[in-house]
């Protein structure tokens, strides 16, 4: 009989192998997963540091904080100012006042300093967290545009401002407001940010807003005064100047927060509460030169630079204007709408005014307005632009009108470009379609040169439904406009310039439109470029022939009824509507291009003429005249005449 021992043992050996077997594959299986989990978290952490370096990458140096704020010299102490292309004439600033603006500091060892009553105010506000947290808040991620810190807020409106609003930036908003918090301390954030507010009404920082609101300096402020203040800061809008009475009960509301956090004692906020506040009568504004085209500037520039970057300070504008054209431009303007109201003239001074021809006997419109622009051709600059003057008053207004007449060239260009010419035959006479022309007759047969230079309607749309009128919109859409929609005056101006330079456009790419640029540079006080449009872009449209055809037929003064007597060539379009209520004239030479625009704002056609209006006929001729004054101003300054 064999032994059991050998039995046992080989029962033993299997029994061995087979646990072994078993840790083998369960340590397997779990050297396996812990691969699985060392790679997933390789990869989590490699993603995490790109997403970390795309967030931090090309983030603002916070060094950039002091630069603005610190006095002396800090750039945000100097308020904006518009210049003309010279850097020399002032145009407008935005500043209740010329002087620059104070800083002012926190602590009571210094002179002059922010009182506590402010400072609670404010906190209790904008921050209630304010001594507690590292200077950004988590709540609201989700929400790019709501800065829920001083920090943040400080570091949205002076480092991030140029961002597009994402999660992205919300992310890098409470990076560098963590990183500023520790840099600098919060009553340093404190101090910058009480120091460049935006209190309303171009004030900005406590001192100015102290001063405009209430008349006194910031030390002076009562808790009533203060509780308004910090109210302001959340809607700059709701100030005392422009709400008065909803600025004082939200100041209220802020002395009920205030208390609630302890920030003010019972007994201060009873007072403060029975308090009533005397507000300041609003200051005397300061007057702008050429409104109309700083508006222009502003909205412009607006597409680089967010407006309430642009009104904080600091920076400086150099604009296209040519200051002594605006100043013949705006005073020639300003006389013939007096003039065309019928009203006495006081503008004693304008140069231009006094070769403006009298108007028709008996040609008065009370309710009309005037416009003028010139700009250069050879780099699409506005040189001098004067918005909507109604009784002799500019306003900063540039409407856009119906165009009437004032785009037929482009008619005429559809038929050149399809092999027509100025010399082929068309018809001025009574037709099916009861086409009429402004002066209600027919002409008979014509060269398209003389209907086009004496705005004959009746070729025109004749003219239009044989070169097809989507044809037509192709062509004036090369130039960037629809001569369907209302058109205005800087526009008109910009396409006719076109033929002034062998059928090249110069302008700026603004806002996804080529439009007249009205600014060379925008840079700081510090003189770091921030914007420089100095170098036009340019766009071909036509060929130089077609241009050329163009000026030829458009400078044929030998053609028109009504002659233009400049003094040399210049291709010139009228235009007009047949409610007789808007009247165009532009003209151009290869240096300039002038616009004119005259309109009637009242319902009443002045057709029918009577005690209220002369005829259309001498609306437009008065356009007319006031053109050719601007023009020989021009002529003048290109020979050195004009000083």
């Amino acid at each position: 009989m064999p032994s059991t021992l050998p039995i046992l043992r080989a029962r033993r050996e299997r029994r061995l192998n087979q646990q072994n077997k078993h840790s083998n594959r369960q340590r397997g299986f779990v050297l396996s997963i812990g691969i699985v989990i060392s790679i997933l978290l390789g990869v989590v952490i490699i993603l995490a540091a790109f997403a970390y370096a795309d967030i931090t990458q090309d983030l603002p140096s916070t060094e950039i904080l002091p630069r603005l704020f610190n006095p002396p010299d800090g750039l945000l102490l100097q308020p904006t100012r518009i210049y003309d292309r010279t850097g020399l004439q002032l145009l407008a600033t935005f500043s209740p006042n010329e002087s620059p603006r104070r800083y002012i500091p926190i602590g009571e060892q210094n002179s002059q300093h922010i009182p506590q009553t402010l400072i609670n105010a404010v906190i209790a506000v904008t921050d209630p967290q304010f001594n507690r947290h590292s200077g950004y808040a988590l709540d609201e991620l989700d929400n790019p545009d709501s800065h829920p810190t001083i920090a943040q807020k400080l570091v949205y409106d002076f480092l991030l401002y140029n961002e597009p609003s994402s999660t992205k930036r919300a992310i890098r908003e409470r990076i560098l407001a963590a990183q500023i918090t520790a840099q600098f301390g919060r009553t340093q954030i404190l101090e910058w940010y009480l120091n460049a507010a935006n209190f309303g009404n171009h004030a900005y920082g406590v001192e100015a807003a102290a001063q405009i609101y209430f008349g006194k300096p910031v030390e002076q402020l009562t808790l009533a005064e203060s509780a308004i203040l910090a109210a302001v800061i959340e809607t700059p809008a709701l100030n005392p100047l422009d709400a008065e009475s909803v600025a004082l009960q939200r100041g209220r509301e802020v002395l009920y927060v205030m208390n609630q956090l302890r920030l003010a004692s019972n007994e201060a906020t009873a007072i403060a509460l029975a308090e009533t506040p005397i507000i300041q009568p609003a200051p005397q504004t300061q007057p702008i030169i050429a409104p109309a085209f700083v508006n222009l500037v502003l909205s412009q520039i607006e597409s680089q630079i967010p407006r309430e970057r642009l009104q904080r300070g600091g920076i400086t504008i150099i604009t296209t204007l040519d200051y002594q054209l605006q100043k013949q431009a705006t005073c020639t303007t300003e006389v013939y709408a007096i003039r065309l109201a019928g009203l006495a003239e006081s503008n004693n001074n304008c140069d231009s005014a006094r070769l403006l021809p009298s108007l028709p006997p008996a040609t008065t419109f009370p309710d009309s307005s005037a416009s003028a622009i010139i700009i250069d051709p050879t780099t699409g600059q506005v040189l001098a632009l004067v918005g909507e003057t109604n009784q002799g008053i500019e306003t900063p207004l540039m409407s856009s009108h119906q165009a009437g007449s004032s785009l037929d060239a482009f008619v005429y260009l559809t038929g050149f470009t399809r092999g027509l010419s100025p010399a082929s035959l068309t018809w001025d006479i009574p037709n099916e379609n009861n086409y009429q022309n402004f002066d209600a007759e027919f002409h008979g047969p014509m060269r398209l040169r003389t209907a086009l230079l004496n705005d004959y309607q009746v070729p025109v749309e004749i003219l239009k439904n044989q070169m097809g009128v989507e044809n037509v919109i192709d062509i004036a859409s090369s130039f960037g406009i629809d001569i369907n929609d209302d058109i205005s005056l800087m526009d008109v101006a910009s396409v006719y310039g076109v033929f002034a330079t062998q059928g090249v456009h110069f302008g700026q790419n603004v806002n996804d439109e080529f439009v007249p640029v009205s600014v060379l540079r925008v840079e700081g006080v510090d003189k770091s470029v921030m914007l420089d449009w100095s170098i036009p872009q340019a766009q071909t449209v036509i060929t130089p022939a077609m241009s050329y055809v163009m000026t030829h037929v458009l400078s044929d003064d030998a053609e028109r009824a009504t002659t233009f007597d400049v003094h040399r060539p210049a291709g010139i379009k009228v235009g007009e509507t047949f409610d007789g209520k808007d009247a165009w004239v532009v003209g151009y030479t290869p240096y300039y291009v002038v616009g004119t625009w005259s309109g009637i704002h009242t319902l009443t056609s002045p057709l029918q003429g009577g005690e209220e209006g002369g005829n259309p006929e001498d609306f437009l001729l008065c356009c007319g005249m006031r053109w050719c004054k601007l023009h020989h101003k021009i002529n003048l300054r290109m020979v050195g005449l004009l000083r």
